[in-house]
């Protein structure tokens, strides 16, 4: 049985025995059941709160189980001579529903925003940060560098030949490409670094807490990694990378020149290799 259904059912014989034990406190005392119709009160909110809970698992049975905790209601009611309780129940029932259907939609809102600030941060094609997250990951690196001297690095990868690619394969194959390509970063990487598409066919990895030896190392074993991967294509596919980490003189925009002059000096000289600008 679903939990709920399962509470539900236990709070509806919990409001029947406070009832029975209401009537018998009326019987000896007209004014001591105050406490118990205090409780029927929560006991009754709970129950009207798990009948408009969103739940696909009781959706199709709560207005079954809400009339008859309705016509139960009535008859106590009825029994014990609050009638004035009835309209009550119909104030509560009312109220409940505008104010739970209120929370709900409020809910809703906010998975929405944060699902679309998620979309704004990803790139659409390869599922790895965009450029306005890698921005931002570069400027938060920069400030633990500049409080904590904890060095960073980062590497700038760019496939060799794509255009070649696009013209003999077609725009979908090289998407392909670059989707493959994406998947391998983010599975190779460590669980500190972040990946990012910086544009085009080019991909960056911010490599925290990394000392130049560290990220050459990682740098080259992700190229020896991608020169197995399988594209389905009719030729090997292969990246330069050029690497660079942050000094205390630097700040981003000089640390992604050298890296990107480290790129450059790998694809002068016969690129599928990993170069460096200290």
């Amino acid at each position: 049985m679903n939990k709920k259904l399962f509470l539900l059912t236990v709070l509806f014989f919990i409001q029947a025995i406070n009832t029975f034990v209401t009537i018998l406190l009326v019987e000896i005392n007209s004014n001591s059941d105050i406490l118990s119709e205090f409780i029927s009160f929560s006991v009754l909110m709970l129950i009207i709160y798990i009948l408009f809970e969103r739940n696909k698992d009781i959706k199709s049975n709560k207005i079954v189980y809400l009339m008859i905790f309705i016509l139960y209601f009535i008859f106590v009611t009825y029994y014990i001579k609050y009638q004035i309780e009835i309209i009550f129940l119909i104030y509560v029932y009312i109220l409940s529903y505008y104010l739970v259907n209120k929370l709900n939609y409020m809910k809703e809102i906010k998975t929405t925003n944060i699902k679309l600030e998620i979309m704004s941060s990803i790139d659409y094609l390869t599922q790895v940060n965009n450029r306005k997250s890698i921005d931002y990951f570069l400027q938060e690196n920069e400030k633990i560098f500049k409080q904590c001297s904890n060095e960073f690095s980062i590497i700038l990868i760019d496939i060799d030949n794509f255009k070649e690619i696009n013209d003999t394969y077609g725009h979908l194959i090289g998407d392909k490409v670059l989707i493959k390509i994406a998947e391998v970063l983010k599975k190779y990487v460590r669980d500190t670094d972040i990946v990012g598409r910086f544009g085009g066919e080019e991909f960056i990895i911010i490599c925290s807490n990394t000392k130049q030896e560290g990220v050459k190392k990682l740098a080259e074993n992700l190229r020896k990694i991608l020169l197995k991967q399988d594209f389905e294509i009719l030729r090997q596919v292969t990246a330069s990378f050029g690497i660079a980490s942050y000094k205390d003189t630097d700040n981003i925009d000089e640390l992604i020149k050298r890296a990107d002059r480290a790129l450059y000096l790998a694809k002068s000289k016969g690129k599928n290799r990993v170069e460096q600008i200290l």
